[in-house]
């Protein structure tokens, strides 16, 4: 029966985007091999037309060992008719990936079937180690290239404070034969979490400067409204007075008629104060004063009044001034 070999694609190598770098399995630089490799290929197939077989003899542990800087990795190869081969994968520290072939081969030949596929890692340099282990005569591994995920652009930018794009998206990369680990990827993207909250943080605490400077402002300006309304309140009180009132004693006067006398206390104070501006005075008329003591008695003398001592009290006293009659 005659062998029939299937393609994924129609060219050699396929075709990579900017976030992708493939890696053939003849660039001897990057891949590097242990014993038991022999190379093969088949023009039209594989890419560049060559390929990397393992050999299981006895004692041999074949390994290839891969080092790059990005953030992701995939292993493609071909699988010859009859047969599945056993191999391993170790990516730094993660656990270890053993591939499997969930499909009969029969007589066909299978071009880049996806062995491996690394999930999303940390920017940065990585290592992948490849190992080929089975009998001796068991089914050969053929590794046709590698294709990584450099670090993108804007990460190495952000990282120096010169980034400006925010996200972006890895291919998907899918198994032809659907045996390796998932092969989509979840967009890579650099979060605006933090310029977010940075933009929202700033906004928020300049609001509360500024309300908190309106309030100081306003306190201030009833401050100062509150200590004008209360001296115009005490001028209005007080109008001019630049001294304080002065209170007088009550003063009493005597007035004697004769050999009756009455005596007259005022009980209120007198109080003497400033003038106070637009305020009518009262003064009273002259002519209404009664008139004025005399500390002398009046005297009615035979034919006429007038001022003496006591010594004429044997005068007749006519009578008492009607003035101060009771």
């Amino acid at each position: 029966m005659a062998t029939t070999t299937t393609s994924s694609l129609d060219f050699p190598c396929p075709s990579t985007s900017s976030f992708q770098v493939l890696v053939d399995d003849s660039d001897l630089a990057q891949i590097k091999y242990s014993d038991g490799w022999l190379t093969a290929g088949a023009r039209g197939f594989e890419c560049n037309a060559t390929t990397h077989g393992s050999v299981h003899v006895t004692g041999t542990h074949t390994t290839a060992t891969f080092s790059f800087e990005g953030i992701g990795v995939q292993v493609y190869g071909t699988i010859a008719p009859n047969g599945i081969p056993t191999s391993t994968y170790q990516l730094d520290d993660l656990a270890l990936f053993t591939f499997t072939f969930n499909a009969n081969t029969g007589n066909t030949t299978n071009y880049r079937v996806q062995y491996y596929a690394s999930p999303v890692l940390e920017p940065g340099n990585h290592t992948l180690v490849i190992s080929s282990d089975g009998p001796v005569g068991s089914s050969q591994m053929f590794l046709d290239y590698i294709i990584y995920n450099p670090v993108p652009s804007y990460v190495s930018d952000a990282s120096s404070g010169a980034g400006t794009s925010t996200s972006s998206a890895l291919p998907s990369i899918t198994s032809l034969s659907g045996s390796g680990p998932s092969t989509s990827h979840s967009a890579i993207s650099f979060s605006t979490g933090a310029l977010a909250g940075g933009i929202i943080g700033g906004t928020i605490l300049g609001l509360l400067l500024g309300i908190l400077f309106s309030l100081i402002t306003f306190w201030k300006r009833k401050q100062r409204n509150s200590t004008s309304t209360d001296i115009d309140i005490l001028t209005e009180a007080t109008g001019d007075r630049t001294s304080s009132s002065v209170s007088m004693p009550a003063q009493s006067y005597t007035q004697s008629y004769n050999a009756f006398s009455q005596t007259h206390s005022s009980t209120m104070p007198v109080v003497l104060s400033p003038p106070v501006r637009n305020r009518n005075y009262y003064i009273p008329d002259r002519k209404n004063r009664p008139p004025k003591s005399s500390s002398e008695p009046m005297i009615i003398q035979n034919g006429g009044a007038g001022s003496g001592s006591g010594s004429e009290m044997e005068e007749e006293i006519r009578s008492q001034p009607p003035a101060y009659a009771n």
